[in-house]
């Protein structure tokens, strides 16, 4: 039997598994195949995880669309795990150079599920994320 985050203590040994986890999973819908699963807590790490496993695990190539909730590593995992690095040129000026930053490919798509409740139901709205994405309406 588990315990919610609340009840917790960090300090106590036993409780170090308990608590809220997720089950982060990668999957393709037309197949009803799981490429990869990783459980655990909700962090960016096991976000990161997630993301790298299904690259490796599809050699690397971009899905037709990517999909998540709107939990912000989400977007940074697939940043780090399909963009491209930019280095910006040097200005001349004194100063600090810009830092490099990730560009998400042209031909990546993805998207991001807004969940709502209302009177006790659940709906659902697509948001684009990038602006190669497509997004639906409500």
């Amino acid at each position: 039997m588990g315990k919610k985050d609340k009840p917790c203590d960090p300090e106590e040994p036993a409780d170090t598994k308990q608590g809220d986890n997720w089950d982060h999973v990668a999957l393709d819908p037309e197949h009803r195949l799981v490429v990869s699963v990783v459980p655990g807590k909700r962090t960016a790490e096991n976000v990161e995880k997630v993301v790298q496993d299904f690259k490796a695990r599809t050699g690397g190539r971009l899905m037709n669309l990517i999909t998540s909730d709107e939990y912000p590593a989400y977007k940074a995992a697939i940043l780090n795990a399909y963009g491209t690095e930019v280095v910006p040129p040097r200005t001349g000026k004194p100063g600090r150079p810009q830092a490099p930053y990730q560009v998400a490919p042209p031909e990546l798509q993805y998207a991001t599920v807004h969940k709502t409740r209302e009177k006790g139901r659940g709906g659902r709205r697509w948001t684009s994320a990038w602006p190669a994405a497509p997004c639906w309406g409500e």
